[in-house]
């Protein structure tokens, strides 16, 4: 499991990354939110963001404070943006 990457905005608050590629693999994806799950323990106030390579390999997922999003449209929006 890799850890989490912790982002601070200056004015924005702070989120926990994690990259995945292609979380299609249910052990993948489970594995990806472990290891958020283990960061926001730390980190409380944060949100949780899991990265993906784009739109089609998105899983639904419904842990609270968790977002899911393309790592472009991550990578393209403003600070407190997304």
């Amino acid at each position: 499991m890799r850890p989490s990457i912790l982002v601070r905005y200056p004015a924005a608050g702070e989120e926990l990354v994690q990259v995945c590629a292609d979380p299609s693999d249910e052990e993948t994806l489970a594995r990806e939110l472990r290891a958020l799950a283990a960061a926001r323990k730390e980190h409380q106030r944060a949100v949780g963001r899991l990265l993906v390579l784009d739109r089609d390999t998105m899983p639904r997922v419904d842990t609270p404070g968790v977002r899911v999003q393309p790592a472009y449209e991550w990578l393209l929006a403003a600070p407190g943006e997304t």
